[in-house]
């Protein structure tokens, strides 16, 4: 171990030298001083969260793409009901023991879709219920 100390320190010495050396160099010590120190901290100025992965294959990006919802409005201040989505299937003997089915617990392989909406403090004649294909819109005077 104190060779390798002694290493260290002839290292350290001879990095130093260099410094030294360095220093005596009127033009390099001017040049230094005018110039702006560059690290990957000042190429690289983008904040956190900003870093986006975008897919090499995508034709068209996010903001390109028209938005289908008409209930996502900015100025919209109503209250939002709390919801639940649950997906049920049908689960078998050969399923559960003995795996010969290609279902698995994902949503790609439910039957159905029960979707839970509380709204208390409503009565069902207040309530207006429109389900599309790929929404549900439920509308209220009181929400």
């Amino acid at each position: 171990m104190e060779v390798v100390g002694n290493e260290l320190l002839a290292l350290n010495d001879l990095l130093s030298g260099c410094q030294d050396a360095q220093g005596d160099y009127g033009e390099v010590g001017l040049l230094q001083s005018q110039t702006q120190q560059i690290t990957p901290h000042t190429l690289v100025t983008r904040p956190i969260g900003q870093i986006r992965q975008e897919d090499p294959k995508a034709i068209w990006t996010m903001d390109e793409v028209p938005s289908d919802d008409e209930d996502d409005d900015a100025l919209d201040t109503r209250s939002r009901p709390k919801f639940e989505v649950l997906y049920k299937q049908s689960v078998m003997t050969e399923d559960v023991f003995l795996g010969l089915s290609d279902k698995d617990p994902s949503s790609a392989h439910c039957e159905a879709m029960v979707v839970r909406v509380e709204c208390p403090q409503h009565r069902l004649e207040d309530i207006e219920l429109d389900v599309k294909r790929q929404k549900l819109l439920l509308l209220s005077s009181t929400l």
